[in-house]
């Protein structure tokens, strides 16, 4: 895992160097993108895994703000905290009226990069 980690950070930073323009600073809530500007849309260990940081307010506004960028799905993973406790907002957001308009589904996955870390969460439009 070591050498698979320090592996893609050499080929982000490669190609950092070579292409900055590929890449756009951002912060969630407010992406500086159009609506529908991607097909997927990749959260890797931010949300959920610090639940204990950001209040659910938090969550549930990147993530309108995650769906207004996205036009087909996002994948928000792990969906534990980095105590390895499933995060208390993921249920929660399933049920919030202000995201009714979307899809949540816990997909099963093979990596395990921490302790139970082995779902992501598919947000979709629903149709």
């Amino acid at each position: 895992m070591r050498k698979l980690r320090k592996r893609a950070s050499a080929i982000f930073l490669s190609d950092y160097e070579t292409h900055p323009e590929r890449y756009v600073a951002g912060e969630v809530p407010r992406l500086p993108f159009a609506d529908r500007e991607f097909d997927l849309t990749l959260v890797s260990y931010f949300l959920f895994a610090y639940q204990h940081r950001l209040d659910y307010e938090f969550h549930r506004e990147s993530i309108l703000q995650i769906m207004r960028v996205t036009r087909d799905e996002a994948r928000i993973y792990p969906t534990v905290t980095f105590e390895a406790h499933p995060s208390e907002y993921v249920p929660i957001l399933q049920s919030d009226p202000a995201l009714n308009g979307f899809q949540f589904t816990e997909i099963k996955t093979d990596l395990e990069f921490l302790v139970s870390s082995n779902s992501f969460l598919r947000v979709r439009l629903k149709l």
